[in-house]
This record gives C-alpha cells, sequence and structure tokens, in this order.
C-alpha cells in the first residue's frame, strides 16, 4: 500500500518558523523539542549571529539556523504521525532572522 505524505502548507511553515525563533531568539545552541496542538519538531539547531549597528546601538541578531539534526511529526485526528513532506530547507524560507 501507497503511504500519501500530507503537505505542509505556508501557513503551517509560518507557524514552525515562528515557534522555532521563539525558542532560540537568545541561544546560540538549541537541543530540545518545539511542540504545537498538532505537530512536534525534535532537534539540534546551531544559531549564528552578527553584530547589526543601528543609531539606538549595536546588537547581536541572528544571521541563520542549520540544523544539526532533526525530526518533524505532524499528528493526525487521532493523535497518531502521519508521513509529511516537511524540509527543514523549506522552513528556513520562513524564519525572520531580525
Amino acid at each position: 500500500m501507497k503511504t500519501i505524505k500530507i503537505v505542509i502548507t505556508p501557513a503551517m511553515y509560518e507557524r514552525i518558523a515562528s515557534a522555532v525563533m521563539d525558542a532560540v531568539r537568545e541561544k546560540e545552541f538549541f537541543r530540545g523539542s518545539i511542540v504545537d496542538d498538532s505537530w512536534r519538531l525534535d532537534c539540534s539547531l546551531l544559531i549564528y549571529r552578527r553584530t547589526v549597528d543601528y543609531p539606538e546601538g549595536s546588537f547581536n541578531e541572528i544571521s541563520n539556523i542549520d540544523p544539526f539534526c532533526y525530526n518533524f511529526t505532524l499528528y493526525n485526528d487521532a493523535n497518531e504521525p502521519v508521513d509529511t513532506d516537511f524540509t527543514f530547507a523549506e522552513l528556513k524560507k520562513y524564519f525572520d532572522y531580525y
């Protein structure tokens, strides 16, 4: 029997990216789980930063996030994991680095 993969929509990628940014905001390395009602992202992430100068002062902002390893799980209404087309490369397009 062929398994059907669930397509991760842009709206879902936006929610996941927002949750990741909240989890890593002040860190240089993140290792743990980021959980929502219908999905879970277990990951180890490297957070790269750069110093940016503004009239108000210098700030150490996130410039990139790379996964060391990750596992994304989406759950159906019966709370069972389902296959998806999730990729971290696609998720990175939704990060707001500043």
